[in-house]
């Protein structure tokens, strides 16, 4: 089973990905150094996305299910992930928090601009933050 979490920067992906309680990959993962903080160039974005790609393709081949959660404003950017496996479940997340890598309102707009919709997916608002998810 492969579960694909999407939304814009603060709309709490990471948050209810790591609630479903599976191995759980995303992109921003890459760019967190040895240090252990948040290290973004958008040099490495292409990298970033590849060994996120590769991270989920590895887990499924284990057998269980797996977690992706990134922006995917467009649907081309899930279609690899929507052919690793017969079983994905697409949720979209809806709310509205500061997000957690200061990316500017400018460029959430912009992602909030070119955003294509998914049929079948759920949506997901945090009903508190952290501690329950209604699902419509």
């Amino acid at each position: 089973m492969l579960y694909i979490v999407r939304g814009l920067p603060g709309s709490g992906k990471s948050t209810f990905a790591k609630k479903l309680g599976v191995p759980h990959f995303e992109a921003d993962m890459y760019h967190i150094n040895e240090k252990g903080e948040y290290d973004w160039k958008p040099e490495n974005v292409v990298e970033a996305h590849s060994w996120c790609r590769q991270s989920v393709h590895d887990e499924l081949l284990t057998g269980g299910a797996v977690v992706v959660s990134n922006t995917f404003t467009r649907i081309w950017e899930m279609e690899p992930y929507l052919k690793m496996d017969d079983n994905v479940l697409v949720f979209k997340c809806t709310n509205e928090f500061q997000n957690t890598h200061n990316i500017p309102s400018e460029a959430i707009r912009k992602m909030r601009d070119r955003w294509e919709s998914f049929e079948g997916e759920y949506l997901i608002r945090l009903a508190s933050r952290g501690l329950s998810f209604i699902v419509e």
